[in-house]
């Protein structure tokens, strides 16, 4: 097959499948607190976990954390820093490089990972389950299928470290990439519902048009 032939698969993020499918706890959660206050614990969430996660990274690349804003965020990277200094890591470290799999289409781009092990860094009051389904794709992107993970558990509040370690799974794999295959298709079907309904409004505001025109040539 040369070049013209094959088909591009645009790449989906290993996050991003894993969001789809979990949305339907997020809107039972939403339906529980109510909008306002699930998009304010939201916003505070993820802006918490952007701070701490560019901070570790600093620290790993430049050996300097970046500045912390919210005291939950201090706390959080306080714990991050005691749970680091237990740490005796080998061989190469890698921070935040992304990694794509062309032929499945499936791209990733974990926090920090050696020679031997992936870390994720998830500041969190509790643990979720698709933390583990996250590492286990990222090993597969790694190509370590025989590797293993750790996920940091670093809590906003309490400023304490939690480790939850796993190993790579072929079964969980492959319940993934049937979930990917899904959320494809959920996806196109959303665009097309999307196409046919922006089509639908066209036609209905190309019509008004006309009619107005008419109307107001039977005037003049």
């Amino acid at each position: 097959m040369n070049g013209s032939d094959s088909k591009v698969i645009e790449p989906v993020r290993v996050t991003e499948v894993i969001d789809w499918v979990s949305r339907g706890e997020l809107l039972e959660w939403r339906g529980r607190v109510g909008n306002t206050e699930a998009n304010r614990v939201s916003k505070a969430a993820l802006k918490r976990g952007t701070e701490v996660h560019e901070a570790v990274s600093s620290m790993l690349m430049n050996q300097t954390a970046a500045k912390l804003k919210s005291e939950e965020s201090k706390l959080a990277f306080g714990a991050w820093l005691e749970w680091w200094k237990l740490q005796n890591l080998e061989g190469t470290r890698t921070v935040e490089v992304r990694i794509t799999n062309e032929e499945y289409g499936i791209t990733g781009q974990p926090d920090f990972h050696t020679e031997n092990e992936l870390f994720d860094w998830k500041v969190s009051k509790r643990p979720k389950w698709t933390w583990g389904w996250q590492c286990n794709a990222y090993l597969w992107l790694l190509g370590r299928l025989n590797g293993k993970y750790r996920i940091v558990q670093l809590h906003p509040e309490l400023g304490t470290w939690d480790e939850h370690k796993g190993i790579y799974s072929q079964d969980r794999m492959d319940a993934f990439l049937g979930l990917v295959k899904a959320y494809r298709q959920w996806k196109e079907d959303t665009n097309a519902a999307a196409d046919r309904e922006i089509e639908a409004d066209q036609k209905v505001a190309g019509s008004e048009d006309i009619g107005s025109g008419a109307r107001q040539n039977r005037k003049e």
